[in-house]
């Protein structure tokens, strides 16, 4: 029988040119559930009660086959609805605290109850959804909790100029009994789609983005403004000849920043753009950007930092190819493949199986031909797993440790145990099979663990 050392190196050899390819695909998208009938628009997480579960709303009727009607809620195995749901469609959703407790918001286009009119914007506080005032005139595209200084209130922002008859145009403001409007932006045919709070140095304001609206005694349309809580104001060059569809901050390293998505964004100063970045006092030009409309930008940390994504119709950042969604961590940019239509929204949520980006929209495949009904999940890892006992440098517990992926440095690390556990008690690091290979620890760690940890090179299931 050759040596240990000699039969070490045997296996070694081969595994090294194996390594990249087994941690190429440590990450990799999959269907969550069976998803949903038609189209998924916006994603946010809501805890009642059981911890923080990923809500989704859209144009859909059914998920995983049941009826929900246009909101579904996961719990890690399945898609469940939230109370009797509504018809219509829901193009937002966040959470918020009126002084009765969190509860979950939903704004769009929605009938509850089978009204006839549309109450826009709806509250499930747990057990019943209740529409939120009475009649807007439009669609809300967009929600979002911000302080102006008179305490947290509930924002909304669309299409509609009235609410119950009253003049609101295009953002108003819910304190948890009563809407009213903010400031006073105007154009007919004006609406605004995104809502995001960042602070420029001079404190946190309201940042809007839309279409086509104008400022009281500032010239011109306006794509993009600044709510202080007292006045809008447009942002330095502004934004002309486009929509803006997203907005929301991001740290690339140099400091936080206003991030701007939307269908050809124009500076005056600089050629029409799809994604721009606002400092607070200057717009700053990406490296490469996306080809075509981002309808959704959000933040998600696989383990390695947080990075921008932008999702939407995108089929190029600079001269890299991707499908619909794409990754900015400051530095370069991280595409993907297979999705097979548009992605509307994506959102980084842990289901209890570990962190993963979900991503929701009009496709039916992702990835590597793999079917998900309107949703998926880009997940790297989901934890450990048999073998699984370091990361790619060979480091354990606790400056290293399980990684998520079965590769080359968990033979590193077992070079480094060769030998009896202590007390010889079987189940120590590293011993995972016995001297043929088969999985069971005989305590010890041996030859036989290298040949184990051969069959299970790649991510944890």
């Amino acid at each position: 029988m050759p040596s240990i050392d000699r039969a070490v190196a045997a296996v070694l050899i081969p595994l090294m040119s194996l390594t990249s390819s087994a941690a190429a695909q440590m990450c990799e998208w999959q269907a969550v559930g069976d998803g949903v009938n038609t189209s998924a628009l916006a994603m946010t997480t809501y805890n009642q009660g059981d911890g923080d579960r990923l809500v989704m709303g859209g144009i859909f009727q059914t998920a995983d086959g049941n009826t929900v009607r246009g909101l579904t809620r996961w719990d890690g195995s399945h898609w469940n609805a939230i109370g009797t749901g509504f018809d219509g469609e829901v193009q937002s959703l966040t959470t918020f605290d009126d002084g009765t407790g969190e509860a979950l918001y939903a704004g769009g286009f929605i009938f509850i109850g089978g009204g006839a009119f549309g109450n826009r914007v709806a509250k499930w506080d747990g057990s019943t959804w209740t529409g939120i005032g009475t009649q807007f005139n439009g669609k809300v595209y967009a929600l979002q909790v911000f302080d102006d200084g008179t305490g947290p209130a509930l924002y909304a922002a669309g299409a509609f100029t009235t609410i119950s008859g009253s003049a609101a145009p295009y953002v108003a403001k819910w304190d948890g009994s009563a809407w009213s409007p903010i400031g006073n932006i105007g154009g007919p045919f004006a609406s605004m789609r995104a809502l995001e709070v960042f602070d420029d140095g001079t404190g946190p304001a309201l940042y809007a983005g839309g279409q086509g609206f104008t400022i009281p005694g500032i010239e011109g349309d306006h794509r993009i403004a600044r709510w202080d809580g007292n006045e809008w104001t447009p942002l330095a060059q502004g934004i002309d000849n486009s929509t803006v569809y997203s907005l929301h901050t991001y740290d690339d390293g140099t400091g936080e920043a206003l991030y701007v998505g939307g269908s050809y964004i124009q500076q005056a100063d600089r050629p029409g753009r799809i994604l721009s970045k606002w400092t607070g006092d200057a717009w700053v030009s990406l490296p490469a950007e996306p080809d075509n409309t981002v309808f959704n930008l959000t933040t998600y940390d696989a383990g390695d930092g947080e990075t921008l994504y932008a999702a939407g119709s995108l089929q190029m950042v600079g001269s890299q190819p991707t499908s619909f969604i794409a990754g900015w961590n400051g530095a370069a940019w991280q595409t993907f493949s297979g999705s097979n239509d548009i992605i509307w929204t994506a959102f980084g949520h842990d289901d209890g199986s570990g962190p993963a980006l979900y991503a929701g929209g009009n496709f039916t495949e992702i990835g590597d031909a793999i079917p998900a009904s309107r949703v998926a999940r880009f997940a790297c890892g989901s934890g450990s797993c048999a073998g699984d006992i370091a990361d790619d440098f060979g480091t354990l517990p606790p400056a290293g440790g399980p990684d998520g992926l079965v590769s080359f440095g968990d033979f590193l690390a077992l070079l480094g145990l060769i030998g009896p556990c202590p007390g010889g008690t079987p189940g120590c690091t590293g011993d995972i099979a016995d001297d043929f290979g088969t999985l069971g620890g005989d305590g010890q760690v041996s030859f036989g663990d290298f040949l184990a940890l051969l069959g299970l090179i790649g991510p944890c299931p």
